[in-house]
């Protein structure tokens, strides 16, 4: 059985940390749909080399996490770009806050979920 640690997938944060700035500059060139589509194509690109890094050399998921980050960065300002730009001009801050709502509450109920599963993961015997 393979394992992936922890630290590996960490990568995507440090690769998001070097580049955003220039992904963003290179990306602000061009329109908001189009960009905002290549970035999702190339996001679903690092998750495709990442499921075969699972029948294939472990080593191509470092590629993939790459893919993924840079997919990431390229997609995430174009889609709050396109929000402001379909609002109406008095009510593009609510339409810009509606799209992070979603990561409101992923936030609020992360430290619910995470201490209702720890007890069931940290079990003793196999994690599995």
């Amino acid at each position: 059985m393979r394992r992936i640690l922890g630290e590996t997938l960490a990568t995507t944060g440090w690769i998001v940390m070097m580049l955003q700035v220039f992904v963003s500059r290179l990306a602000e060139r061009f329109r908001a749909v189009p960009t905002f589509l290549a970035g999702l194509c190339m996001l679903s690109a690092g998750f495709v080399v990442i499921g075969l890094a699972a029948i294939s050399v472990p080593a191509i998921v470092f590629l993939g996490i790459f893919l993924f980050a840079i997919g990431e960065m390229i997609s995430s300002p174009c889609i709050q770009e396109y929000f402001a730009w379909i609002a109406p001009k008095e009510k593009a801050g609510l339409y810009i806050g509606m799209n992070f709502l979603a990561t409101m509450v992923g936030a609020a109920l992360s430290g619910i979920t995470y201490t209702r599963l720890s007890g069931f993961f940290n079990q003793k015997g196999s994690p599995e």
